[in-house]
């Protein structure tokens, strides 16, 4: 519940409230030990922090976020990690690491678009197969 809680402070812009609930959110999903949801609650805080200018920490929850998602195989939360460091480095004019993390991440949506369509293909294939 903390988690869509904190989503909803962070889409009204009460970024301190969203990152109290996805704070104790992050420390109990700790305790079942749920990988992708501690990749998308670090790529939430990761957002929030961006959005308040303090880009240092923003890039560390980022790249934790990266890392855990990676290890998983989460390419939703990969995306959204590679999105996030895109956003940050290029706000702070550090435009070869913007470079690195926007090609990372139109490669990995791309991937995803792909394998997307190609179940839909699948489907419609299996729903006309005679």
């Amino acid at each position: 519940a903390l988690y869509y809680i904190g989503e909803i402070y962070s889409k009204q812009n009460k970024y301190e409230k969203a990152i109290t609930c996805f704070e104790e959110s992050y420390k109990l999903n700790k305790q079942v030990n749920s990988n992708i949801l501690s990749a998308s609650i670090l790529n939430h805080l990761g957002r929030i922090y961006a959005a308040q200018k303090n880009n240092d920490i923003a890039i560390i929850h980022s790249r934790e976020a990266l890392k855990i998602a990676k290890k998983v195989g989460a390419k939703a939360e990969i995306k959204d990690a590679f999105q996030n460091l895109y956003e940050v480095y290029l706000s702070i004019k550090k435009t070869d690491s913007a470079l690195c993390y926007l090609r990372e991440w139109v490669a990995v949506k791309d991937s995803m678009f792909n394998e997307n369509k190609y179940k839909q293909i699948d489907q419609l294939r299996a729903n006309y197969a005679i």
